[in-house]
């Protein structure tokens, strides 16, 4: 039973790995960084990457998450 056990767990995890995210399609977008945050690039891990970069104004400045990295633009045009 263990072994079953073991089995089922393994494939369970491969099977993750392998997605390395969950495939539930984009995430929802607003239209503008002004009212929430902006898909800039979804991949729901379908060609084996992940990706989900992002932007949205956080008061007068912009965050942008690029490639895991936050990046601040101060005052920028977007936002004001």
């Amino acid at each position: 039973m263990k072994r079953r056990a073991l089995t089922v767990a393994a494939a369970v995890l491969l099977a993750v790995g392998l997605t390395g995210c969950a495939n539930w399609g984009a995430p929802d977008s607003a239209s503008s960084p002004r009212e929430g945050r902006v898909t800039l690039t979804y991949s729901n891990c379908g060609y084996g990457t992940c990706v989900y970069d992002w932007k949205v104004c956080v008061g007068p400045d912009l965050l942008m998450h690029v490639n895991d990295q936050d990046h601040w633009i101060r005052s920028s045009e977007e936002c004001s």
